[in-house]
C-alpha cells in the first residue's frame, strides 16, 4: 500500500503508520481514526486533491487512499498538530481550522510529478469561492485569490502572531518557491530573483547595464508602460527608444529585428500584448539575435500561468513577471528569470544583506555577491507575498502546464468564433496557431463600451474595460458556462 512522502526538511508525512500522528481537538482528544470514518476520509481527500495537503498518491486508487488518511493522517478536527515533538520529521508548524488553513510546508510541496493526483478544471474551480458569484474572465487584469492561496499567506501572519520569527523555516520555503518558479520555466532555481513586480524586474536592466551615449533599445509601440517607462528613463544618458509599430496588431519578427544596429544593446517585448492578445514568436527573435550583443529582455506577465513557457528551448535573457494575472497570485510579488549571461552584465543596484555571500554577517563587511540571480534580492523578503504565489505556481504545476495552455486556448478560441456572429469586431484576429493566447479583446460598432462593461458587471461577468474597447481573458478553471454566461448577456 502505497505511503505518504516526505520532502527533505519540507515538513511532510513520510510514513502513514507513523504512531505520533494523532487526533489533537476538543472532538478528537487524542483518539486513533478508525477505518469506519467515511466522511472524515473524503474530507482529508478532498484538501489533498485540492492542493491543500501535501500527499502523494503512488498509484493506488482513491478508495486505498482514504484508507491510508483515516490509519495513518495527522489528526483531522479542530486543530491538526504538527508540532509533536516526539516525531522530529515534522514541521514545528500548528495549524488551525484546517479547512481554511492547511499545513504551508505540505501545500507547497506538491508538485505536479506523474504520481501527484493532477488537478482538473473543476476541481481548481473549487478552490475560488469567486466562481460561485461572478463569471471572472479578467485574468489579464488581477486575477481572483484560490484559497491555497490565501491559506499560504495567512500561514505566515498567524505564526507571527503567537510564536517568534524562524529565518531557517520560512528561507526554507523560499528556496521551495524558488525551485517552484523554475520548474514552470523549465530552468533552474539559481536564475530566479524576487522582485515586487514586472516593472521592477525589468527595470533591474534598466538600471544595472553600464549604458553609454548612444546606445539604443528597440522596442514595440503600444507595449504596456510597465515595458516603455524604465526605458524611456534613460533618454538623459543619451539612450535611444526605438519603437515597431505592429501592423493591425501584429509584430513582424523581421522589421523589429531590423531596427537592430551595431549599438543595440537591448530588444525588449512582451511575450503577449495586454491590448490585443497577439503572442510574440520569442523562438523566432531568439533566433535573429543569435551571435549579436543584443540581450533579449522579455515581459511575460500576460503569458506566465497561462501558456507554457519552456526557456531551456529559448534563449532569453531577462524574462519578468508580477504575480496577480495569469499566474493567479497575490500582488506585489513578481520574479525575474536571469540568464548566465545577463549575469555577468547586469550589476545590483539595490544592494543590501540578502544580495551577498555572508548575508548572516553584520559587522565583517564583504562586498562579494552571491554567485546567482539572488544577488539581485536586497534584504526582508516579502515571505507572504513569495509563499502565496508559491502556493499559485504549485496549482498551475499540479494542473501541467500544458494542459492549462490547451484550455485557455480554447476557451479564446470559442469567444473569438463566437462574438463577430454577435455583432462584435475582434480587436485583433490571429492567422496562425502560435499568434494566439487567453486574450480577446472586441468592441461593438454602435454600442459605447463603457455601457457594456457596466451593465456586464451589474450581472456578476468580469471583463476589463480598455480605452475603446473590452477585452476577455478565460483561465484553466474558466468553464464553458462562464463564457456562455458572458456571450448570452452581450447586448446586440
Amino acid at each position: 500500500m502505497a505511503g505518504l512522502e516526505q520532502d527533505d526538511g519540507a515538513g511532510l508525512i513520510r510514513d502513514a503508520e507513523d504512531p505520533h500522528l494523532r487526533a489533537d481537538g476538543p472532538d478528537l482528544p487524542g483518539r486513533e481514526i478508525g477505518d469506519g470514518d467515511d466522511q472524515l476520509a473524503a474530507q482529508l481527500r478532498r484538501l489533498v486533491m485540492h492542493g491543500e495537503l501535501g500527499a502523494r498518491s503512488t498509484g493506488a486508487d482513491r478508495t486505498e487512499i482514504d484508507q491510508q488518511f483515516v490509519r495513518g493522517f495527522a489528526g483531522f478536527g479542530k486543530r491538526l498538530r504538527l508540532d509533536d515533538p516526539a516525531n522530529p520529521h515534522l514541521d514545528p508548524l500548528e495549524v488551525r481550522d484546517v479547512d481554511q488553513r492547511p499545513s504551508l510546508p505540505n501545500m507547497l510541496s506538491v508538485v505536479s510529478h506523474p504520481e501527484a493526483m493532477p488537478l482538473t478544471p473543476s476541481e481548481m474551480r473549487d478552490l475560488f469561492p469567486i466562481a460561485r458569484r461572478y463569471a471572472y474572465l479578467d485574468h489579464a487584469a488581477i486575477a481572483p485569490l484560490a484559497t491555497p492561496v490565501r491559506s499560504a499567506m495567512t500561514v505566515f501572519l498567524d505564526r507571527l502572531l503567537e510564536e517568534p520569527f524562524e529565518p531557517a523555516h520560512w528561507e526554507r520555503l523560499r528556496t521551495q518557491v524558488r525551485t517552484r518558479v523554475g520548474e514552470l520555466l523549465s530552468v533552474g532555481p539559481e536564475g530566479i530573483t524576487f522582485t515586487r513586480n514586472t516593472t521592477a524586474g525589468l527595470g533591474l536592466v534598466a538600471a544595472g547595464l553600464d549604458w553609454r551615449q548612444g546606445d539604443n533599445i528597440v522596442g514595440v509601440d503600444r507595449e504596456f508602460p510597465a515595458n516603455i517607462y524604465p526605458w524611456m528613463g534613460l533618454k538623459s544618458r543619451g539612450v535611444d527608444l526605438r519603437l515597431h509599430r505592429p501592423e493591425n496588431g501584429r509584430i513582424d519578427v523581421e522589421a523589429l529585428l531590423g531596427l537592430c544596429d551595431g549599438r543595440t544593446r537591448v530588444l525588449t517585448i512582451s511575450a503577449v500584448q495586454f491590448w490585443s492578445g497577439f503572442r510574440a514568436d520569442l523562438a523566432a527573435l531568439s533566433k535573429g539575435l543569435r551571435g549579436r550583443e543584443v540581450l533579449l529582455v522579455v515581459d511575460a506577465i500576460q503569458a506566465v500561468g497561462a501558456l507554457k513557457l519552456d526557456l531551456s528551448a529559448v534563449a532569453v535573457d531577462l524574462l519578468a513577471a508580477g504575480a496577480q494575472k495569469w499566474l493567479l497570485g497575490p500582488i506585489g510579488i513578481g520574479f525575474a528569470y536571469v540568464s548566465p549571461r545577463m549575469l555577468e552584465r547586469m550589476r545590483p543596484v539595490t544592494i543590501g544583506a540578502d544580495s551577498v555571500v555572508r548575508d548572516r554577517e553584520y559587522v565583517d563587511y564583504d562586498l562579494a555577491f552571491k554567485p546567482d540571480a539572488r544577488r539581485y534580492e536586497e534584504a526582508a523578503p516579502n515571505y507572504p507575498g513569495i509563499l502565496g504565489m508559491g502556493a499559485a505556481i504549485n496549482l498551475l504545476l499540479r494542473a501541467d502546464p500544458a494542459r492549462v495552455e490547451t484550455t485557455v486556448l480554447r476557451l479564446a478560441d470559442r469567444l473569438r468564433d463566437e462574438l463577430p456572429r454577435r455583432g462584435y469586431a475582434l480587436v485583433f484576429t490571429p492567422t496562425a496557431a502560435g499568434e494566439r493566447s487567453g486574450i480577446v479583446s472586441f468592441r461593438h460598432p454602435r454600442i459605447i463600451p463603457a455601457e457594456v462593461h457596466a451593465g456586464l458587471r451589474e450581472k456578476g461577468i468580469i471583463i476589463s474595460l480598455r480605452a475603446d474597447f473590452l477585452r476577455a481573458s478565460a483561465h484553466f478553471y474558466n468553464s464553458d458556462e462562464d463564457v456562455s454566461r458572458l456571450l448570452d448577456a452581450l447586448p446586440q
